[in-house]
């Protein structure tokens, strides 16, 4: 696996355990990238060790919540209004208009509870909001064209070929 730099290789090394304890599907995509892929309900979110400068690590939770929806003032203020409800993550959209959700943790100082409540949180609330974003504004959740939207922007690890076969995960997952 390759790090850029000694806090990053540690804070993966620390994080590993923690991720197979609290997620039994959690799957690694490619053997030299720090990254983890969950998958719950309707969502798929990624847990992402980075390099912050030359001593610092942090953890990047995301997920792509909907794509391809409309951008109109009511769909932005709903989702400023989630934001300003939520603990750990926000919503954002990127440069095509998708919608995602995410948090940031520092990496030296994250224990296992507040890893494990800030994914929680990337992974319930894009659960739960993806379908409700889709009924009233359209677009499509992610799940619905993982491979697709792997091929779009090709920084995306491409969910759809993970593993979350019922002998690598809790539940059975049909991607």
């Amino acid at each position: 696996m390759m790090f850029q730099n000694a806090a990053q290789q540690a804070c993966y090394e620390k994080i590993a355990g923690w991720v197979k304890e609290i997620y039994a599907g959690a799957t690694t995509p490619a053997q030299d990238l720090p990254l983890f892929l969950l998958r719950q309900g309707s969502t798929a979110a990624a847990i992402e060790v980075l390099p912050w400068g030359e001593t610092e690590a942090i953890i990047s939770i995301w997920s792509y919540v909907v794509t391809d929806v409309e951008i109109k003032p009511d769909l932005l203020r709903y989702l400023l209004k989630l934001n300003d409800r939520a603990h750990f993550c926000g919503f954002s959209m990127d440069d095509d208009g998708d919608i995602r959700i995410h948090a940031t943790l520092l990496g030296t100082s994250c224990d296992r509870a507040n890893l494990s409540l800030a994914v929680k949180e990337v992974l319930d609330s894009g659960d739960r909001y993806d379908d409700e974003i889709v009924a009233r504004w359209g677009g499509r959740r992610v799940i619905d064209h993982l491979g697709k939207l792997a091929l779009r922007k090709p920084f995306i690890p491409n969910f759809s070929q993970a593993d979350f076969s019922p002998q690598n995960s809790r539940q059975n997952f049909d991607i």
